[in-house]
């Protein structure tokens, strides 16, 4: 019985340690996709570079995200 509580504990100081984390990465994922609704690919590539440093699905946000920024400088060119 104390054993499971020790390890329930120790589960719930973990999930509260990567909570802040996993809020941060949320955070900038939003930050890129509101980026790219006003289309800013300043705004767009700095949040794209720091995704892929980050967990297996916000690198494959990122790649999205970069796609979606190169499509929006093919639109911007072929409406110039």
């Amino acid at each position: 019985m104390v054993f499971h509580s020790e390890l329930a504990a120790a589960l719930a100081v973990d999930q509260q340690q990567a909570l802040p984390s996993q809020q941060g990465w949320i955070n900038l994922l939003l930050d890129g996709m509101q980026a790219y609704a006003n289309t800013d690919s300043r705004a767009l590539e700095p949040v794209c570079n720091d995704l892929s440093q980050g967990p297996t699905g916000m690198a494959d946000a990122a790649k999205q995200l970069r796609f979606l920024l190169a499509s929006m400088a093919t639109s911007t060119v072929s409406k110039a």
